[in-house]
């Protein structure tokens, strides 16, 4: 008899995938909000365990626990990811006076829904550059994905920084 997770499976006996899915991706969806990722980044790395576990379907003994273990390490990576990338334009001169000072924007990586607001106002070409960026590829490697050149890139990035300290400066105190 198939074991889900250390419990006798609650959808039936079989080795069926399929209900597996059915059962424990909205529960696995649920388990990382409890851990405190948000929902998108829950959704997202429940989908990435839930694949990763399909490839390995038959070896995988308790799979409920598995993917609960997968999904919480790709959640947490994922927020990483996020993270890095914002600390890393952080570095590269995004914050060079004092009224910019580095401790506001450190605040800025933690509220994620602050940083997707000031991309937002930023034209297309920067805002697609510095997402690029904030995700920790190279300028060479945007460069190739954009089909510009690596100058170009550099240039796109430069002036995004300036336009993001910009709008962030003349944000009212409040929503910083």
């Amino acid at each position: 008899m198939r074991r889900w997770g250390g419990a006798r499976c609650q959808v039936g006996d079989s080795d069926d995938f399929d209900g597996f899915f059915a059962h424990h991706f909205p529960l696995l969806v649920g388990f990382l909000c409890k851990r405190g990722f948000d929902l998108e980044v829950a959704q997202d790395a429940s989908s990435e365990a839930m694949l990763s576990v399909y490839e390995q379907w038959t070896s995988v003994t308790f799979p409920a626990a598995w993917v609960r273990s997968v999904a919480a390490r790709k959640a947490a990576a994922q927020v990483v990811r996020g993270r890095d990338g914002v600390a890393r334009a952080i570095r590269s001169d995004w914050a060079c006076s004092d009224e910019f000072a580095e401790d506001k924007l450190l605040a800025l990586v933690e509220d994620s829904s602050l940083v997707v607001t000031l991309l937002e106002r930023l034209p297309e070409r920067q805002r697609s550059a510095m997402a690029w960026h904030l995700d920790g590829f190279s300028n060479a490697e945007i460069a190739r994905h954009l089909d510009v050149r690596e100058a170009t890139v550099r240039s796109t990035v430069r002036h995004a920084r300036e336009r993001l300290k910009q709008i962030y400066q003349e944000m009212p105190e409040e929503s910083t």
